[in-house]
């Protein structure tokens, strides 16, 4: 029989199995009917006809058995035996089920979540059409070209068939009735939704004749999120008009609701033409300006060209703009990459950070996994006599393990389902979460049929896994002494593959309990860094009047307005602007070096964090000033170039001279005038909390033209009170003004901390799980050796053992085990620490009071989860026992 009918058969046999049965019935009654009716002719009578018709043909149901085997409709019959049979097993040890199915709901739950992760980010594709065949231009280490290199690369190239230049930008979004928000999106070109693909929820998406010329047109496309959060899904949204940056512009639609953008990691809520870019960054003009390097591109590559000649047609173009403009770096070469992740900057840190959690889930599966292994283990020695007895009713091994491998099958299918469904509510919860900070991160995670198919995937090794060697071994047992129920206590003294797999447990434990407590000091230590300011007692408000439409001199006289104003609020001690607080995002840094020095190498310069801070700011935000003098109002726009300087800028350009008088200058190519150094202050953070010492320079505000404006203000009052304060103080005198990062001090570092708290959450959960784990592993292991030994324990106690005896007699095993896993995880740990190193602020990975504390709370753990079955132990009754046994 040709193998498709075979296989039609067989399935066929499963949703008609009523049908094939009539079948079979109505054929060999025809067989039988034809022969009786051959015997009849042959001058038989009608019984004696019949009789030697049955006696030729034999019995019925040996043939449907032949023809059901034939069919596969026995293994069929054979698998739903087994499964029935599994499920009334399972039924009839209900703590068991729910333990085994619990333990790996958690371990496959935790992948589930960091698969979705991972596939989230690096590779689910956008939602755009022919996602693959999108590229996102590198050029040498940046990500970053200048708009007239990109007009260049789109005219002039023959491997793409569009290419696109976008950027990311916050803006101020008035809708009237003092309803103003700060929003974050894209300034992209006009050809950026037709090179997607993408087609508008409501009204049309941005045309390239929309964006030229420069200024022309005022439109706007709002994202799905934006319509329904702040106009409450309008369906006549489309030709309304808001102000952005105190522009009027005209809505012309909205971008369907699985549309998020270019970028994985941000929300945006807006798209505006790029030739608007006078308006929303107000004081900038980079649109033509080659040394600008201001957008991201991404172009669509043309059918038949591969990324690799792709990046050798653009490299050609790269090569003759360099010579053509002398740009420094001229060995700078094009890399094409998947979109999403801007570029090749931040792929590698999410693949890195990716990979780690993968592996840690793995191992906390792996756990939960050797965990069910041992239960499995000591459940199959508990059932030696009932798998003697089929084994002696001739049940074939293969048969007895298929059988057990059926169960281990149901209960990791249960655990992968519950599994999942803690994942998808917990992708819920994480999604609906938005971090505090001015930064529209992107928190939407989604399981989708891929991350299932994983998840059956993990059911399905499990089983084969982690269920195959207590199938086997449970079949491997001597009938005699089995059907006889003995105890096997000669082999009770030797190790085996339960004691293997607790003393994994515990290593696999300790070193998740250790980088668990790493992260956690790391995330105390980050809190208690010095930080270069003070962020107890002191709030913050910031707003940007660029956007606003104000000049250099109308932003200063309103900065200077604010002062006056709030130095006189009750409850202010100190008050004091700063551009952009330490820790935020959008830095301001140049080359500074000293006056008078020779021209240096691009490789010899030094890079400084550059604030421009009013008088008043150190108070206010608790800034040592440690030599020198503070900013003063004669330090004004037009007067003599001055700033204060941390420590590191000290000792770097000034080797241990006092700075007081010295002067320094900005700039690489085209130096400014000089600056007179007039304080020194201490060192801090300023771009993130695990950064290497930076220099850093505060100049009188005004100095570098209109920028963001935040106001400090030290006070003794409750935040949220000191805060309505200076909210009611900076609307009154602009009510359109769009106010952010409103809050304490340490309520900003919300960003910064970011990481370590994530960190610190998901590796304590891991830590915590494993805990549990290593307890329910060596819990199961003393209560299943307390009750294979009580015999023995029995017979000791009779003879005179003492409690303190039985104790160690029962304990000397878990400890040994306790203690080669404990050194064999603190080993791995030691070899893996350096992962973590990314997420550790002033914790080396080889601290040695976290491995003290780690091992120490694993003994712990440890011997509790023992002590119980242990006390059971001593109190076992000598006479009782040995009447039992």
């Amino acid at each position: 029989m040709p193998w498709h009918r075979k296989l039609f058969l067989r399935i066929r046999s499963v949703f008609h199995r009523g049908n094939l049965e009539a079948e079979l019935d109505d054929e060999l009654s025809f067989h039988l009917e034809q022969e009786i009716a051959a015997n009849v002719r042959a001058g038989m009578s009608p019984n004696e006809a019949r009789y030697a018709a049955l006696r030729l043909t034999g019995p019925a149901s040996l043939y449907k058995e032949e023809c059901r085997d034939a069919r596969g409709i026995g293994l069929i019959d054979g698998l739903a035996r087994d499964l029935r049979h599994a499920l009334r097993v399972l039924r009839n040890s209900p703590l068991f089920t729910l333990a085994a199915i619990l333990t790996l709901a958690l371990g496959i739950g935790a992948n589930t979540i960091v698969f979705t992760f991972i596939e989230t980010i690096l590779f689910r594709p956008l939602p755009v059409r022919d996602p693959r065949q999108l590229a996102f231009l590198n050029w040498g280490s940046s990500t970053n070209i200048s708009y007239p290199n990109y007009r260049d690369f789109r005219d002039r190239n023959d491997v793409l068939s569009g290419l696109a230049a976008y950027r990311f930008n916050p803006v101020n979004m008035s809708l009237g009735n003092a309803r103003n928000f700060r929003v974050w999106g894209y300034e992209v070109t006009g050809n950026y939704f037709g090179l997607l693909g993408v087609q508008p929820l409501l009204g049309r998406l941005l045309r390239p004749e929309d964006d030229h010329p420069p200024g022309a047109h005022p439109l706007v496309v709002l994202s799905y999120a934006c319509w329904q959060a702040r106009f409450a899904r309008d369906p006549k949204i489309v030709s309304r008009r808001i102000k952005i940056n105190g522009l009027a512009y005209t809505v012309v639609g909205v971008t369907p609701g699985n549309f998020l953008g270019t970028e994985l990691i941000v929300r945006p809520e807006y798209w505006v033409p790029m030739s608007m870019e006078a308006q929303i960054e107000q004081g900038v003009n980079w649109l033509n300006k080659r040394e600008d390097t201001e957008v991201w591109t991404l172009g669509r590559l043309k059918r038949g060209v591969t990324r690799l000649q792709a990046e050798a047609s653009l490299n050609r173009i790269a090569a003759q703009l360099a010579r053509g403009y002398g740009f420094p770096d001229q060995g700078a070469r094009i890399k094409l990459s998947p979109p999403g992740l801007i570029g090749n900057a931040l792929r590698g840190p999410v693949a890195a950070f990716g990979a780690v959690l993968m592996g840690i889930a793995a191992l906390v599966l792996l756990l939960a996994c050797v965990n069910l292994a041992g239960m499995l283990l000591a459940r199959a020695s508990d059932r030696r006599r009932e798998i003697a007895v089929r084994l002696a009713l001739g049940a074939a091994r293969g048969q007895i393990i298929r059988q057990l491998l059926t169960e281990s099958f149901l209960l990791s299918l249960a655990g992968a389902a519950a599994g999942f469904l803690l994942a998808v509510w917990l992708c819920n919860l994480f999604s609906s979460w938005h971090p505090n900070f001015d930064f529209p991160a992107n928190t939407v995670l989604v399981p989708d049929t891929i991350v299932l198919l994983f998840t059956m995937a993990s059911a399905i090794g499990v089983t084969f896994l982690f269920g195959l060697a207590p199938s086997v071994q449970a079949t491997r047992t001597d009938l005699l002494p089995a059907l006889k129920n003995e105890a096997a206590i000669a082999r009770l003294r030797r190790w085996n593959l339960r004691d293997i797999l607790v003393a994994g447990q515990i290593a696999l434990s300790v070193m998740l309990v250790i980088c668990s407590l790493l992260v956690v000091r790391s995330l105390q230590h980050a809190l208690s860094l010095n930080l270069g300011f003070n962020p107890d007692h002191a709030v913050s408000v910031s707003f940007d009047l660029s956007m606003q439409g104000y000049t250099q001199e109308s932003a200063l006289a309103f900065e200077r307005r604010l002062l006056e104003q709030a130095s006189g609020l009750p409850g202010l001690e100190a008050t004091g602007i700063i551009n952009n607080l330490p820790l935020r995002i959008g830095m301001t840094m140049d080359v500074v070096s000293l006056d008078g020095a020779p021209k240096l190498a691009p490789h010899d310069t030094h890079f400084a964090v550059i604030h421009s801070v009013s008088k008043g700011y150190l108070a206010a935000s608790g800034t040592r000033l440690l030599r020198g003098r503070d900013i003063e109002p004669r330090d004004s726009v037009g007067s003599h170039l001055v700033a204060l300087v941390n420590e590191q800028f000290a000792r770097t350009l000034f080797a241990g001279q006092n700075p007081i008088g010295k002067h320094f200058r900005f700039g690489l190519n085209t130096p400014g005038q000089p600056v007179e150094i007039v304080g020194v202050v201490e060192d801090g953070k300023y771009e993130s909390l695990g950064e290497d010492q930076q220099l850093a320079v505060f100049e009188p505000m005004g100095q570098r033209g209109p920028q963001w404006t935040t106001l400090v203000a030290r006070t003794p009052l409750p935040p949220q009170q000191a805060i309505d304060l200076l909210r009611r103080t900076i609307l009154k005198m602009d009510s359109e003004l769009t106010l952010f990062n409103v809050g304490s001090l340490r309520e900003e570092l919300a960003l910064p901390l970011f990481p370590a708290r994530i960190a610190a959450i998901v590796l304590g959960a891991f830590g915590l799980l494993a805990l549990v784990l290593a307890a329910t592993g060596v819990f199961a292991l003393m209560a299943y050796a307390v009750s294979r030994r009580s015999r023995e324990i029995g017979i000791r106690m009779a003879l005179g053992a003492s409690a303190g005896q039985v104790l160690g007699f029962v304990l000397q095993r878990t400890i040994v085990l306790c203690l080669m896993g404990a050194v064999a995880g603190a080993a791995i740990a030691l070899c893996a620490g350096r992962l973590l190193s990314a997420v550790l602020y002033g914790v080396s990975p080889r601290d040695p009071t976290t491995y003290a504390s780690a091992l120490s709370l694993m003994a712990a753990v440890a011997l509790l989860a023992g002590w119980f079955p242990a006390r059971r132990a001593v109190r076992i009754d000598p006479a009782r026992t040995l009447r039992e046994q």
